[in-house]
């Protein structure tokens, strides 16, 4: 199986609100308006164009409209990444049980680390200057703010 790139979006993709209440995170259309995270984003289509099976790999709330907001929100950012390439698991739940199958390959760019320590196969942590306080994450890193070329 060819190995896949899995980007999460918020915290890599597209801007974390720190200062947002639950309330706000959980509005219909909260997440169609959060910047992007220009470097990121620029990275994802640089690979896309260069054909790499780039796929999101998000989480959601199970409340009717965060996934369609996070679909409206790469249509418009990432117009290049297909609908079969946008996979969302519910939020609170490993990303790794959202898939069927997942190749030793398949990498995980995400910012939280629980996420990365629960996927099975190959992560990199991306910092983006709210996270990585704590210091679990020993493993391969970027920062969101990389020139896209060297990401």
């Amino acid at each position: 199986m060819t190995k896949k790139i899995y980007f999460d979006m918020d915290g890599v993709l597209a801007t974390w609100n720190t200062q947002a209440t639950l309330e706000q995170v959980a509005t219909k259309g909260y997440f169609t308006k959060c910047k992007p995270m220009s470097e990121m984003v620029n990275a994802v289509r640089r690979l896309i164009s260069e054909n790499y099976p780039v796929h999101i790999l998000s989480s959601v709330f199970m409340d009717g409209h965060s996934m369609q907001d996070k679909i409206q929100w790469l249509k418009e950012h990432i117009p290049e990444l297909k609908l079969e390439h946008m996979h969302f698991s519910p939020y609170g739940q490993p990303k790794a049980d959202a898939m069927k199958y997942i190749s030793v390959e398949d990498v995980l760019i995400d910012d939280f680390t629980d996420n990365l320590l629960e996927w099975p196969a190959k992560a990199i942590k991306v910092y983006n200057g709210i996270n990585g306080t704590k210091g679990r994450w020993k493993g391969f890193s970027v920062h969101s703010n990389t020139d896209p070329e060297l990401l």
